[in-house]
């Protein structure tokens, strides 16, 4: 009963656990790869997670992208019909003031037409400017949101690697049976060598 006893109270394993990564292994697995079996299980979640935020971010970002493309050509066609308007406006502007020093009569109606287009133009080219500059800020928020959520997982499950614990396992009394016991006495001599006293088996190996 008291072997019985010691060895309850003695014979308690301990198991390394992960609880984030809910890993459990056997007593005989070493440290080294323990970790090294929470270090591919947290890849693989961390590869699984990295593919959700790419493809919730990288869709609002092609559709961006595709839009600012879209408006840069139209602001593009916008500055050639702001520079056509701008010559248009010159020249009936310069025909005017010539009418004005000639006998032909100009009436200034059509130069004031002109003004008003190549005013539109440009009103038209802002917003087209200010509408690009908005799209532009909103894809360098989303591609910064999206950086900042893959960092934020990247350090979550490396924390879940870390997350190491070793809980002890004692045994229960009914667990443990007793198939022998018994009591060995090994006999021995006690030898003076100097000052050191030495202790010899009375016996040899072989013959036990």
């Amino acid at each position: 009963k008291s072997f019985i006893e010691a060895i309850y109270r003695s014979g308690a394993i301990e198991l390394k656990t992960n609880p984030s990564l809910k890993i459990i292994t056997n007593p005989q697995t070493t440290h080294a790869d323990f970790r090294e079996v929470c270090s591919q299980a947290a890849r693989a979640g961390l590869q699984a997670q990295a593919a959700k935020i790419n493809a919730s971010y990288n869709a609002k970002i092609t559709a961006l992208r595709l839009k600012i493309e879209k408006f840069e050509a139209e602001e593009q066609q916008q500055r050639e019909e702001v520079d056509q308007r701008k010559l248009e406006e010159l020249s009936s502007g310069g025909e005017l003031l010539l009418s004005i020093f000639s006998k032909r009569k100009r009436s200034a109606t059509q130069s004031l037409a002109k003004r008003r287009l190549s005013q539109q133009a440009r009103s038209d080219l802002e917003q087209y400017q200010q509408q690009l500059a908005s799209f532009r800020e909103q894809l360098e928020a989303l591609t910064r949101a999206r950086d900042e959520a893959l960092q934020q997982a990247q350090e979550q499950w490396a924390d879940k690697v870390n997350d190491l614990v070793e809980v002890p396992i004692n045994p229960q009394k009914k667990d443990i049976y007793l198939e022998l016991f018994g009591i060995a006495w090994m006999p021995f001599y006690v030898v003076r060598m100097g000052e050191k006293l030495l202790e010899l088996p009375a016996y040899q190996p072989e013959e036990f």
